[in-house]
């Protein structure tokens, strides 16, 4: 069974990428005036790239008349996400496509969403997402930035070419990776581990020469990367939530009165704005969807799953999250935390009671 695996496996990744591969930039009716440097790590060929074509090409091209472009520096051309940040603020590039890693970088105050077990479902982040993007959106314009998207890297799964990682015995062995900042190297050492820093870009070169043997990624990076020929186990307990987001220098979005003029400038930038929230919510599902069809790929490939009991959960659940109360007023501000618990306790509330109520109205008939 291996071997017909690693006969087919192309064969499966291929299945994969073949809905996300191709997919032509827009055609701009008339030449735009502005265009606009955007750097990324992600590469040209996996789900977030497609995504930025077939969703945020679009979105600008129709919300300015085809006045602004964007051009995109895919794959970490522009060197990894500090990199970019460094350049955009010398004018070099003007906008940012950032995983989780360089969204912390630029507004630390996400590590409030990143908090290990935060999150149980994709609803609870939606309903998150959109009762504190204001508090976000005043952060980031603090920090020099103007947030368009605030999209999804994945509930990251656990990969290792050595341990399953369901027993706090595999993370204190294991040489873990981090990549992703202050709060996964606290959540790492409070498992136990000794977290060896690697950049992105270096990260699969690392795993494959075994100076590490265990991180935390998304599926669609872990197939982009190609480790799925190199480690073996992947636990897709939902670890952490990870954001993304697409954003663009605050010189540069009100410097478009200068290239542009006030009124249309004005006028594109409300038309981004209106139609930014369907876009974003698009993105996510798209994104959600990839990372979903990747990890079922890798798991067909032969990477094996790791189902954890309840107690193996609650076990890592208990020292994972002993990070939240560490980071509070350093890392992130302490009520912004509250704010969001609080939030997620209400949801949950009158979600327990909504499943009640259809509950008892099914037992009635």
């Amino acid at each position: 069974m291996r071997a017909f695996l690693s006969r087919t496996a192309p064969i499966i990744l291929a299945i994969v990428f073949a809905g996300v591969l191709f997919c032509a930039a827009p055609a701009f009716a008339v030449k735009p005036k502005v265009e606009l440097k955007v750097g990324t790590l992600a590469p040209s060929g996996i789900g977030w790239a497609t995504l930025v074509r077939q969703i945020l090409f679009p979105l600008v091209e129709q919300s300015t008349d085809g006045q602004i472009a964007l051009k995109v520096y895919w794959g970490g051309v522009m060197g990894d996400d500090d990199d970019v940040l460094r350049k955009m603020l010398i004018g070099q590039l003007q906008g940012a496509g950032m995983s989780a890693q360089g969204t912390l970088m630029a507004c630390p105050e996400f590590n409030a969403v990143v908090l290990p077990f935060l999150f149980n479902d994709w609803d609870e982040v939606d309903h998150i997402r959109a009762n504190t993007r204001d508090n976000f959106e005043a952060y980031m314009e603090r920090n020099g930035f103007i947030l368009v998207f605030w999209i999804d890297q994945d509930f990251d799964q656990i990969y290792s070419t050595t341990w399953p990682m369901s027993e706090p015995e595999h993370f204190r062995r294991a040489r873990f990776v981090t990549w992703y900042g202050e709060v996964e190297r606290m959540m790492l050492t409070a498992l136990g581990s000794r977290p060896v820093p690697i950049n992105v870009p270096e990260i699969p070169s690392s795993v494959r020469a075994g100076v590490v043997d265990s991180f935390i990624s998304p599926a669609i990076w872990a197939v982009g990367s190609q480790l799925y020929n190199t480690v073996k186990f992947v636990n897709p307990v939902k670890i952490r939530y990870s954001p993304a987001t697409i954003f663009f220098t605050k010189h540069v979005w009100e410097g478009l009165d200068q290239m542009l003029g006030p009124a249309k400038a004005r006028q594109y930038r409300d038309n981004i704005w209106n139609a930014r929230i369907e876009s974003e919510r698009r993105f996510v599902m798209g994104t959600r969807d990839e990372n979903r069809r990747c990890l079922e790929a890798m798991i067909k490939y032969g990477l094996k799953k790791v189902d954890m009991t309840s107690g193996q959960e609650e076990r890592l659940r208990e020292s994972a999250m002993e990070v939240w109360e560490r980071g509070a007023g350093r890392l992130y501000p302490r009520e912004l935390l509250d704010e969001i618990v609080l939030h997620l306790e209400n949801f949950r509330a009158a979600k327990e009671t909504r499943e009640l109520i259809n509950s008892t109205a099914w037992d009635s008939h």
